[in-house]
């Protein structure tokens, strides 16, 4: 399968999949420092990127990710006659 993709289409592309990760990163701070201390962690998520928080964070990011693109998969892409796939 082949993707023809615009250059800013693919910037934005980058853009948000690095707010997303900084939501996750934030997400998984906040819940292990709510859950173990009763206060929450605040919005630097560079600790996330250590090794205890580093998998739960990447797990979240691609489980986000992963749900992101199946809910917009039908905007993009479209059956073909074969029952092949390509890009509307």
């Amino acid at each position: 399968m082949k993707f023809k993709v615009e250059s800013k289409d693919l910037i934005l592309f980058v853009v948000y999949s690095v707010l997303l990760l900084y939501l996750c990163a934030i997400l998984v701070l906040n819940f292990y420092s709510f859950t173990s201390k009763g206060t929450f962690a605040g919005l630097l998520p560079f600790k996330a990127f250590t090794m205890p928080f580093l998998p739960v964070t990447f797990i979240l990011f691609g489980a986000a990710m992963a749900i992101i693109f199946t809910n917009v998969s039908s905007y993009i892409f479209s059956k073909d006659k074969e029952g092949g796939f390509g890009i509307k």
